[in-house]
């Protein structure tokens, strides 16, 4: 966690705005050093746990990182995924800065003897043992007739072919079969559909092997986790083009939507290539905002470090936004 004020104690040391232009994001970015004279530490190294800005004026920051300020002498650098520059989520999300990795360097134990850096390296260590973590969203995107198998009959973009504008105010959801024992009835219930990157969560399809259902499948069939442009895809509407400011942004074989993301080849198997962003910028979260989230799904396994137990324990945290 980091502490953000524009108006920072006398004498205390903080992770400062870099005065230098292409210096990107501070000081949140992996670039970020610390303000005092002496060793310059970084972000990443959690040595401190203030930083000189604030959630409005970090907004400015990265508004300015999208859309350029001349007066500041601030290039724009966009939304694009495959731009030039590392767009501001890549920078933010885990993307390899000057200085190294964006994520903080994180050690479960301090160095003997102990010192100031080697205590700071235990902060970030969150879980030990954990070997998933998994964050998925859902939202009001869609406009679903539940008398006819949920069927997609509008979403929030503009109207296309059939499918009007306006969603039905509800979180979007899919209707699957299920029963309580082998010799009941199945049921048709409602779940939430989430969003994210492609993961099976439905075996029910998985007749002839894995079965990911993407955006050039009918919707019916989508019952697992995938980005929601292929939902949007999939119910004849017209996704944003990646170079704009929608949300979602992909890499790695997810640039275009599959029948089966879990086909042998259909993606990429390198994690560093494979890549999947949702990243809510300034305008999605404004109130009233159509691409703003409703719900956040986090999903976590954490292992025995000792090996004592065959499989990894399931967490799983379901939080409303407001």
């Amino acid at each position: 966690m980091t502490l953000l004020r524009e108006q920072t104690p006398p004498g205390q040391n903080y992770i400062e705005v870099s005065s230098n232009p292409s210096t990107r994001l501070t000081p949140l970015s992996p670039d970020s050093e610390s303000a005092l004279p002496g060793i310059k530490d970084k972000l990443p190294w959690s040595r401190y746990d203030m930083a000189n800005t604030s959630i409005a004026r970090y907004r400015e920051t990265l508004s300015d990182d999208i859309f350029g300020n001349v007066s500041r002498n601030i290039l724009p650098h966009g939304f694009n995924i495959n731009g030039g520059a590392p767009a501001w989520y890549e920078i933010l999300g885990g993307e390899w800065g000057s200085v190294g990795n964006a994520r903080f360097q994180g050690y479960a134990y301090p160095d003997r003897p102990l010192t100031a850096y080697g205590l700071a390296r235990t902060v970030p260590v969150f879980v030990r043992g954990c070997t998933q973590f998994i964050v998925e969203f859902a939202g009001d995107y869609l406009a679903q007739d539940v008398n006819n198998n949920g069927q997609i009959t509008g979403t929030y973009l503009p109207a296309a072919g059939t499918l009007k504008q306006g969603t039905d105010g509800e979180i979007d959801y899919v209707i699957v079969g299920e029963r309580s024992h082998p010799s009941d009835p199945i049921r048709r219930v409602r779940r939430v559909r989430w969003y994210g990157m492609p993961r099976n969560v439905d075996i029910t399809d998985d007749v002839a092997g894995p079965m990911i259902a993407g955006g050039t499948a009918s919707q019916d069939r989508i019952r697992d986790v995938v980005p929601l442009r292929d939902v949007l895809q999939s119910a004849g509407a017209i996704p944003p083009p990646p170079e704009s400011n929608y949300f979602e942004h992909f890499a790695g074989g997810l640039e275009t939507a599959r029948a089966n993301y879990a086909a042998p080849g259909a993606v990429s198997e390198d994690p560093k290539q494979l890549r999947y962003y949702a990243a809510w910028g300034p305008n999605d979260l404004r109130k009233g905002s159509p691409t703003k989230p409703k719900m956040l799904r986090i999903t976590m396994t954490v292992d025995d470090p000792n090996g004592r137990l065959t499989e990894g324990q399931t967490f799983e945290y379901v939080i409303d936004l407001p």
